[in-house]
């Protein structure tokens, strides 16, 4: 598995919200979502964004993935030339191949901390919440955070959680592609929760802890969300 970095300049992905008729008030997580279809054709779930560290004139993006870059560039192809020519550099890093059980590897991660909900016929209520409460206190909704991420990354027993803080947690408002033809309008606002994680971890299965890695966890990790950083201790 490589971790792969992505440079692209902010004005092809301007040009893709435009052209794509996304609002302009989209947050980056899609927008960078909509270019990494175009671009591989594959979209890379998930992935991390941001600025790119001492240099905030390029957009980081940073996912794990099987593929070589040679791979990568085949399918760069297909794209909008203009699209294809946003991308600054495509690197990759090769991720350790042996992972001894009892190693201790420092994580972070900002996640969607959210549980489904279940429906019955006719609800029009959200389909997933919040896994902390309505009302619940800061210190409250940060111990659910806590208990929500210990649970689903020890949940295949590839590892075990030592260590685990919220380094920030709050609601994210951004649009979402409903396609509801009643309305009229294919987007629609949405709020949920996000909230950042670091801690240590230990491993207990080398196999079933990289395939952790590799998947991520939470929801949105399509959008930008759920994207596992790894760290020595």
């Amino acid at each position: 598995m490589n971790l792969t970095q992505c440079l692209l300049h902010p004005s092809r992905l301007e040009r893709l919200r435009r052209e794509t008729h996304l609002p302009p008030t989209m947050d980056l997580g899609y927008v960078v979502h909509a270019a990494l279809a175009a671009l591989f054709g594959k979209i890379e779930a998930p992935f991390k964004v941001g600025l790119k560290p001492r240099d905030d004139s390029l957009i980081e993006i940073l996912f794990y993935t099987k593929e070589s870059t040679d791979n990568l560039r085949e399918k760069m192809t297909g794209a909008q030339p203009w699209l294809v020519e946003g991308v600054h550099s495509l690197v990759q890093k090769a991720m350790p191949t042996t992972w001894v059980p009892g190693q201790h590897v420092r994580f972070r991660v900002t996640a969607c901390p959210q549980q489904n909900v279940t429906r019955h016929p006719g609800d029009t209520g959200p389909k997933r919440m919040d896994v902390a409460p309505p009302g619940c206190t800061r210190e409250e909704r940060i111990g659910h955070y806590k208990k929500w991420i210990s649970e689903r990354l020890s949940s295949t027993r590839g590892l075990n959680i030592l260590a685990v803080e919220v380094d920030r947690s709050e609601p994210v408002t951004t649009y979402r592609n409903t396609h509801r033809l009643e309305t009229g309008s294919h987007y629609r606002q949405v709020t949920f929760p996000s909230a950042d994680f670091e801690g240590i971890v230990e491993v207990v299965n080398p196999d079933e802890f990289i395939n952790i890695i590799a998947a991520g966890v939470g929801k949105q990790r399509g959008l930008g969300f759920g994207h596992i950083s790894l760290f020595r201790p």
